[in-house]
């Protein structure tokens, strides 16, 4: 059974109530509370409920749950790393959408690596990413590039790009998907990192590069477009790749 409340204005209070609901939808498998205005209060209510030792009853067997654009931040990012930390919580969980939301610094990284040890790997999809091929060692597609693509970036062949674009992953995103880039790193001969429009922040962009820096010395181009990095975190971007020039590492953000 699913339930899909997506882009309802339920903001806190509604979130809650659904909350105290969940726990009587024994045959749920797929909540959507995607742009519900669900904030830090909505989603810690959702994320206690969840908790296999949260009261009455039992929780539901969730397969996919999101909460995608719903004005997360980190109190409400830390209730979701605790319930994916909680003995025996969510056994059938493989997709969690936290994308678009304002999880960000220390609480984004604790999010990622509560998703990447979660069951022991098990979680198929986070906030976006495929993690479950990533895990494999399979790279995303890379789609057709349109002829303006092909005159303003160095072509490069599809087995040695990662490509994402558009998930919005966030800083959680980017510091999981910087975890598996050794990794994919020791696989394949990365050439390109292209990862426009993925929310990622200031650290989710420098976590990305830092990883890149330490694990790709063949890179000859990144693309980070959109992401709203500042001017700071822009500079520390061109200090982890110096041999990267402006038409290879591109950032076009609110910081240049």
């Amino acid at each position: 059974v699913a339930l899909d409340v997506s882009h309802n204005p339920l903001g806190a209070s509604g979130a809650a109530t659904l909350a105290t609901a969940i726990r009587s939808l024994p045959y749920l498998t797929s909540l959507d509370c995607s742009g519900t205005s669900a904030s830090d209060a909505g989603a810690a209510a959702i994320a206690q409920s969840l908790r296999p030792d949260a009261g009455d009853g039992t929780p539901p067997p969730l397969a996919a749950l999101a909460m995608t654009g719903c004005s997360i931040k980190a109190p409400g990012g830390a209730a979701f790393t605790a319930l994916l930390q909680a003995p025996g919580a969510l056994p059938h969980l493989l997709e969690l959408g936290l994308g678009w939301n304002n999880i960000r610094g220390d609480e984004a990284a604790a999010l990622a690596q509560a998703a990447l040890s979660f069951r022991g790997g098990q979680l198929a999809r986070f906030c976006g990413l495929p993690l479950a091929s990533l895990r494999r060692g399979e790279l995303p597609p890379v789609p057709p590039l349109s002829e303006r693509d092909r005159r303003r970036r160095p072509i490069v062949d599809p087995r040695e790009e990662l490509h994402l674009q558009g998930c919005g992953c966030g800083p959680p995103g980017a510091h999981a998907l910087a975890a598996l880039l050794p990794a994919l790193a020791a696989r394949y001969r990365l050439r390109a990192i292209v990862l426009p429009y993925q929310d990622l922040g200031d650290d989710g962009a420098i976590a990305i590069a830092s990883a890149a820096a330490a694990h790709c010395p063949e890179l000859s181009f990144v693309m980070l477009s959109r992401n709203d990095v500042g001017h700071a975190a822009t500079s520390q971007l061109r200090a982890l790749l110096p041999d990267l020039d402006d038409m290879a590492l591109r950032i076009n953000n609110r910081g240049g």
